[in-house]
């Protein structure tokens, strides 16, 4: 996923969160002693031709430290005919294409492929295999041009690893950046691959100049972990000519709680014409209030959970007011993000479109929620409706329901109940009750008619499914039983002639040909000889 921070337009004092890692300093000697668990990234080539390609990055007071291991696409990246490119900026802000650098990469002249980076780069470092040059640029407001930098870097051949490091000091000593890196193959059918962040460009490999979308984003202050998992999302919201941001988002090296320079105190609000964008704390201590324009949590995968953030918008203007998301490539694509709207009940998935509402001064402050993680619970029947047909009256008919969670996050049912006269309803659990992934409860429903006629109802599953309560349409109708009718087979006999004292024997059968039922009170026979 991509990883980056994003730093405000205001100035904010960073200070250590307390986190579990101290500054590094690695010996550029061509060893590779970047530490595996903290350092390490993965790129676009997790497999390559000969080997895995993985970078490395790490940094103390003095340098940002820079390594690559493995291969290219095809073979290994300390081979001739690569060069290891860096972009990197050094004044991030919270629209990362909006800083004092270029968004166009340095010219075809040094590099093949010159894709349109992702955000605002000032400085870019390369290193050409063939003959262990290193390529210095500098954004100077208009052009790319020549640095000097100071650097220092070391090709293993036999490892297949390089490293290199980039004095801080001299690219402004910026205590945070975005960086991207990756490896290209000169010649002219060569890919480019390798790139860090893993999700750099889309195809492991491509000979193509690729779509840069994502980028790492690294707090080069002491007590990081530089490969903790973290995404961002942005909340950009606008009114008329006003526009103002916020940022939510996950971080390995964040807490919960209130992190200091992390978790952003809202500036005090403008006396008039003024739109604020903002996360509310009052559990939170601060000199400026309970507003803040980041909240960062600890990190969690979401792999089968949510997290939900309060988000506030305040303007005192009146009009149509956007709230529209960015950095979307940073979230996980298997995360879902909701914005749901407190005042009307309104949610809108923000990666498919933005959310508008009317702002007035009767209502100058309107509350959401953002909702971010594993994709929503979903309540699934096996029946859509209930069809009894025509039964008899004070007699019943049982069908059985099976309730799916065909969601990822655990679906909690609330509630189970039939409406309707002469319907029933029994599940045997206890309620609430939570369904994990394609967990299932199975409940009956029994239609028993005491009177004639049709009879309606309807079940309501109550769950946390945000698409409401799920309902099903039960039908049925019933009858009286028809009076008896009695009947006798045959209903005549002919004995014939029959000898003086001698005798013949008939049988009759005698039926009901009603559903009440037939009582015989007497069977009797008339006529002489009978």
């Amino acid at each position: 996923m991509k990883k980056f921070f994003l730093l405000f337009t205001w100035a904010v004092l960073l200070t250590s969160v307390g986190f579990s890692q101290t500054y590094r300093t690695i010996t550029i000697d061509g060893n590779n002693d970047f530490i595996n668990g903290s350092e390490r990234f993965a790129t676009t080539t997790t497999a390559g031709g000969q080997g895995a390609g993985y970078a490395y990055i790490t940094w103390d007071a003095t340098y940002l430290y820079i390594g690559f291991s493995g291969s290219s696409a095809s073979g290994w990246l300390t081979d001739n005919d690569r060069r290891i490119v860096i972009y990197l900026d050094t004044d991030p802000k919270l629209v990362p294409t909006s800083g004092s650098g270029t968004t166009t990469a340095v010219n075809s002249g040094t590099y093949r492929f010159v894709p349109t980076l992702p955000f605002s780069a000032n400085y870019n470092f390369g290193f050409a295999t063939i003959d262990n040059g290193e390529i210095k640029r500098m954004w100077n407001g208009s052009a790319w041009v020549t640095a000097t930098f100071e650097t220092g870097n070391w090709k293993n051949t036999t490892t297949q690893y390089w490293e290199a490091r980039i004095k801080r000091s001299d690219i402004g000593n910026p205590s945070k950046i975005n960086l991207l890196a990756y490896v290209e193959e000169t010649w002219s059918s060569g890919f480019i691959s390798a790139g860090v962040p893993n999700n750099l460009f889309t195809d492991q490999n491509t000979n193509t100049t690729p779509v840069l979308s994502n980028f790492l984003s690294l707090n080069l202050t002491t007590g990081q972990t530089p490969n903790a998992g973290q995404w961002y999302l942005g909340l950009n919201v606008a009114g008329g000519s006003l526009t103002t941001s916020a940022l939510a988002g996950m971080n390995g090296n964040a807490t919960d709680g209130r992190d200091q320079g992390v978790d952003v105190e809202l500036p005090p609000t403008p006396p008039s014409n003024y739109i604020e964008a903002y996360f509310p704390h009052e559990d939170w201590t601060s000199t400026l209030g309970t507003k803040y324009a980041s909240d960062v949590k600890a990190y969690d995968a979401l792999s089968a959970s949510q997290s939900t953030w309060n988000f506030t918008v305040s303007t005192d203007v009146s009009g149509t007011i956007t709230i529209s998301p960015s950095l979307l490539g940073s979230v996980p694509s298997s995360h879902v993000i909701y914005l749901k709207d407190l005042t009307t009940g309104t949610r809108t998935n923000l990666r498919t479109g933005n959310y508008t509402y009317t702002a007035n001064p009767s209502e100058s402050t309107r509350n959401f929620t953002i909702t971010i993680g594993a994709a929503d619970p979903n309540a699934s029947v096996d029946s859509t409706s209930l069809t009894y047909g025509e039964l008899v009256v004070n007699n019943s008919l049982t069908k059985t329901v099976t309730l799916t969670n065909t969601g990822v996050t655990s679906l909690v049912v609330s509630s189970l109940a039939v409406s309707g006269t002469g319907y029933s309803l029994a599940h045997g659990s206890t309620l609430p009750r939570t369904l994990a992934q394609n967990d299932t409860l199975k409940f009956n429903v029994t239609f028993l008619p005491t009177t004639a006629g049709n009879y309606d109802g309807t079940v309501t599953i109550v769950t946390n499914d945000p698409d409401g309560d799920l309902t099903i349409a039960a039908t049925g109708s019933a009858r009286t039983l028809s009076s008896p009718s009695i009947s006798s087979t045959p209903s005549s006999w002919n004995f014939g002639t029959v000898k003086t004292n001698d005798d013949s024997t008939k049988t009759f059968t005698i039926a009901n040909g009603g559903e009440e039922d037939l009582e015989i009170t007497a069977v009797s026979v008339s006529g002489d000889f009978f």
